[in-house]
């Protein structure tokens, strides 16, 4: 723990000076605190494996500060700085590598468009399951409309093509070959004849829901502005208002749908039912509403009222790698 004195002109501010000297300082312009970037990568590493906190690590640093004579002019005085310090390093770091990733992949794509084309007509692939080892990740163009598939890849990088006329990839996107390398890095990994098989199947998800992940409202009722990460794996939430209206739509309202209140009491006689092309049952569509309170019949799980997020709800390979999270 030291002071020092720098000399801040518009040619040379204080963030610049304070990175060549190997600090990350805690506000842009005029900082108070900066910390050395080393000690930021190993809270960084840290709070990947651990609940972050950096309200327990500034008081405990504080007092293993105070009990070697360093002693700070208030308590909780190295707490915001410190914890601003931690959140944009953390931001430059992820930016940093989406930036290099997204250059990687840039020249990857290029590199694959000069490759020539392999003659349509040739022997067809041979369906077998493969490991990782054995993926080459530039792959061969197996055939005449591989090119267009490659321009999908890239275009898919988010899980989803927008352009309909775009033939189907010939293996799962780049965004979820990067979520999980063993249910999506084979180039044979899909094989109709097996896929209904259960220890053939492409990928076996799950879903569950976590409602202590909340998040408080702000004094004014409203919620922050949006960071989103570089690499999130939150579902946008206008793709999500938009399959909610779709199901809502679909499903018709509880009055009229067959197996709603009004008709509940026809279901004895008339046995479970099912929706238009949803192929399950009325019961486990109930059954699935009616456990949003299963913890108390009288309340929902999470108030509205009092936080803007009241819980996530997360699609995961069979690896428990997080393919896709919803906010709640």
């Amino acid at each position: 723990l030291g002071q020092i004195e720098i000399q801040v002109c518009a040619c040379r501010p204080a963030a610049s000076q304070l990175l060549a000297r190997g600090l990350f300082p805690c506000a842009p312009r005029a900082p108070s605190l900066a910390v050395d970037l080393r000690m930021l990568e190993f809270v960084r590493t840290l709070f990947v494996r651990v609940p972050p906190n950096a309200t327990a690590w500034c008081d405990a640093l504080e007092d293993f500060l105070d009990g070697r004579g360093y002693k700070l002019d208030s308590r909780n005085s190295l707490r915001r700085r410190f914890s601003n310090a931690v959140v944009w390093y953390g931001s430059l770091v992820n930016a940093a590598k989406y930036t290099v990733a997204s250059f990687l992949q840039e020249i990857r794509e290029g590199v694959r468009s000069t490759l020539p084309e392999e003659e349509a007509g040739g022997t067809p692939p041979v369906r077998r399951r493969v490991v990782v080892e054995e993926v080459d990740d530039e792959e061969s163009l197996p055939s005449s409309g591989r090119s267009s598939d490659l321009r999908s890849e890239g275009d898919s990088a988010d899980g989803a093509v927008d352009d309909d006329d775009v033939p189907p990839l010939s293996r799962p996107s780049e965004y979820l070959r990067q979520r999980c390398p063993l249910c999506f890095g084979g180039k044979t990994c899909h094989d109709p004849s097996v896929v209904y098989v259960l220890d053939m199947a492409d990928v076996i998800a799950c879903l569950d829901a976590c409602f202590t992940q909340k998040r408080r409202k702000n004094a004014d009722g409203h919620r922050d502005a949006p960071r989103t990460h570089p690499e999130s794996v939150f579902v946008p939430e206008e793709d999500v208002q938009a399959m909610r209206d779709f199901v809502e739509a679909t499903r018709g309202s509880s009055k009229t749908r067959p197996g709603g209140r009004a008709q509940e009491k026809h279901r004895d006689d008339d046995g479970d039912q099912y929706e238009g092309e949803i192929r399950v049952p009325n019961s486990v569509l109930d059954e699935c509403k009616d456990s949003f309170g299963a913890a108390d019949e009288q309340r929902e799980a999470a108030s509205t009222q009092f936080f803007a997020d009241t819980g996530l709800m997360g699609l995961l390979c069979r690896h428990d790698r997080v393919l896709w999270l919803i906010s709640m």
